[in-house]
């Protein structure tokens, strides 16, 4: 049931032309001696930040791996980076520096929730969420061969899905009227 759903959210997002991938970032602590950190939970860094002292925070120059693996490393506190090793939820952080104390990094970066689990909640509105119950509930009918039923739930979800479409293209702010600053094209 869960494959199905994530399935039906998938397909979904995309047909309505959503971005599940959103901003995150990640806290990880370096270890003296220890050139790596994993950064869990994130598929792509965009920037490590060490913020050991708050009120004065370095952003890490980014460099490329071939940079890192060819810099004469020694003790001392980072000052570049680059991305090692990237997995499908963790990205490995690599630095120029082998940090000689514990340094309070924070790597920003991107996750995604295509894939849903535990607690986590579709980025559709939750008035919306019946979409993905309908869709699969109509796969399964039609699997039991139950297809007038799993027609009947397939266009429930058909309409509300086009209703979802409306609802993230209407904008009451948004100026749609042709020549509306009177540009001549």
């Amino acid at each position: 049931m869960g494959s199905a759903i994530n399935r039906h959210y998938k397909r979904v997002t995309s047909l309505c032309g959503m971005e599940t991938a959103r901003f995150t970032t990640i806290s990880q602590n370096t270890a003296a001696g220890t050139r790596t950190i994993t950064a869990a939970e994130i598929e792509k860094a965009d920037r490590v930040i060490d913020a050991t002292t708050a009120t004065s925070i370095i952003v890490l120059e980014e460099v490329s791996l071939d940079y890192i693996r060819t810099f004469q490393t020694s003790a001392g506190r980072p000052t570049k980076w680059a991305a090692q090793n990237t997995d499908a939820d963790s990205v490995v952080i690599v630095f120029d520096f082998t940090p000689d104390a514990t340094y309070a990094m924070r790597v920003d970066g991107w996750t995604t929730l295509a894939t849903l689990s535990g607690s986590a909640e579709p980025i559709i509105p939750e008035s919306f969420h019946d979409i993905l119950t309908w869709f699969v509930l109509a796969e399964e009918l039609l699997r039991k061969g139950k297809v007038s039923e799993a027609q009947a739930y397939e266009l429930k979800a058909k309409e509300l899905l086009s209703d979802l479409r409306f609802h993230l293209a209407d904008s009451p702010s948004k100026v749609t009227r042709q020549n509306q600053w009177g540009w001549n094209a």
